[in-house]
Formats: structure tokens, sequence, C-alpha cells
């Protein structure tokens, strides 16, 4: 299975620890901002680094959008929502939105999801 995580930026690292947490089970992260370097992304450069997050997340089968901390920017949330109509999602934290009401799994943290991923059985459940 291959999964888009949706997550603030300065979440990077702990995001790669989550990635490393799935790979075990098959599931693949197709997430590479998580790879991208410290700092500000240039505006001369947004439109690439958005066009490539989005070719991400058609290379994924679930979207999973992680609402832990607080973000201004909306990059998670515009995220989620480009991929609500065409792909399963799951909310790893709180519900900050309406919209978060319509995931497919909500889950109060990560161990959480991971354990759920963790079977096959579910991650077919929810490509189906």
């Amino acid at each position: 299975m291959n999964v888009y995580i949706a997550a603030h930026f300065p979440l990077r690292e702990k995001m790669r620890w989550i990635r490393s947490c799935l790979a075990p089970f098959d599931v693949f992260v197709t997430s590479s901002w998580l790879d991208q370097p410290d700092g500000e992304i240039p505006k001369a450069q947004w439109e690439i680094v958005a066009l490539k997050d989005l070719e991400d997340i058609d290379d994924a089968d679930v979207l999973i959008v992680d609402t832990t901390t607080v973000s201004e920017t909306g990059g998670r949330d515009f995220e989620a929502g480009y991929a609500l109509s065409n792909m399963p999602f799951i909310v790893v934290g709180p519900e900050r939105s309406v919209f978060h009401s319509l995931a497919d799994k909500i889950f109060a943290d990560w161990n959480q999801c991971i354990c759920w991923l963790a079977s096959s059985e579910n991650r077919r459940s929810l490509c189906n």
C-alpha cells in the first residue's frame, strides 16, 4: 500500500520516523517532502514543490493527515482536500475541521494508526 502523509512541515523528522515504522508492513510513504532540506522554500520554487506534492498524492492509495499540531500554512489541508474525492483518508490527531468527519478512519495518535495499518486485513478493507 502506498500512503501520502500530509503534516506540518516542521514535523518532517517525526514523519520520517513514522515512515520507518510503516515500512516493515509494506506500507510505502510517497511523501517526498519528508526529505526536503531544512529552511524556508524560496517562493520561486513553490509551484515546483506543490506540483511534486500533488504527484506524490496521485501515487498514493491512501492519504493520512496529521492534525496533532496546529498549522497556519494550509498545506496539509489543501492536500487532504485534493485527495478526498480520489482515495480513502485517515486523520491522526484531533478533528480540526468539519471535513475531518469524512475520514475513513480517525486515530488519536500515530501508535494507534500504525497498529491498525500493521494488519494486512485492515489495509485491504480501506482500499476496497
